[in-house]
């Protein structure tokens, strides 16, 4: 269980200068033209932000980030398993803008440009096939910072993903959850 000082508490924002998140990541992507079980994916992943304050409460943030999956489906009892590896990394800048910073916790609201690389790589009949593919694509989201010490908090996050992938459309849900450190 993690705890919290009083004194910890009065003073809690981690920098007035900067600081770097670094989480884990679950997404959650469906296409509405077919089924749920046949299009819900659930990749896992990570991120990186460092921010930079402009002000106490605006800041430039960048992001990195990365999600994986792997799916396997069955081509029948004579032709084995199709399998499909898919990585998709996004890498942005934009602007955050956090609430009130005195207290324990302090919410944020986000919004990034981003560009992002998909690779998607099937494996059957002992044949290999690659594809990769890029764009570009906007990722609004929102968050709250909870102090644990000085210069270190907790982050939970969570937001949209949409982005043009080769004139394809997509998105996906996400939500992270980390550790921010303030320098």
């Amino acid at each position: 269980m993690l705890l919290v000082s009083p004194a910890a508490a009065q003073d809690t924002w981690i920098s007035d200068a900067g600081e770097i998140a670094a989480s884990g990541e679950l997404s959650v992507e469906y296409e509405e033209d077919c089924g749920l079980e046949d299009c819900l994916l659930v990749p896992l992943g990570w991120r990186v932000e460092p921010a930079f304050y402009l002000t106490g409460k605006l800041a430039l943030v960048g992001s990195a980030s990365g999600v994986y999956t792997t799916v396997r489906q069955p081509l029948g009892d004579d032709f084995g398993t199709i399998s499909v590896n898919a990585s998709v990394y996004s890498f942005g800048s934009g602007l955050r803008l956090s609430g009130r910073r005195s207290g324990r916790t302090v919410p944020f609201v986000q919004a990034l440009g981003f560009w992002t690389r998909a690779i998607a790589q099937a494996e059957a009949l002992g044949l290999t096939v690659s594809e990769t593919a890029g764009g570009f694509g906007v990722e609004p989201s929102a968050g709250i910072d909870i102090a644990v010490a000085k210069r270190l908090a907790l982050r939970l996050q969570s937001g949209y993903k949409v982005g043009y992938v080769d004139g394809e459309r997509g998105g996906q849900f996400f939500a992270s959850a980390g550790i921010v450190v303030g320098f």
